[in-house]
């Protein structure tokens, strides 16, 4: 009375589920490639970055000819 265990891989739905699985994986490894394939570093980008964080650089104002009151 050896039974051998029923193979999961009968049972329909697991057949189904593994299908779906791996169309997916294939689907997200092929957008991978297509637009992840590699990373984009414009030129002189650590410049740009520092220009939008913290502003252009102001020209110093040229002084003050008015009197201020008191």
């Amino acid at each position: 009375m050896t039974d051998k265990p029923a193979s999961p891989w009968r049972i329909p739905l697991v057949r189904e589920l593994a299908v779906i699985l791996a169309i997916k994986l294939a689907l997200l490894l092929a957008i991978k490639a297509l637009w992840f394939d590699a990373p984009s570093v414009p030129v002189d980008g650590s410049q740009h970055v520092g220009t939008h964080l913290f502003g252009a650089p102001q020209a110093p104002s040229p002084p003050r000819t008015e009197e201020m009151p008191r």
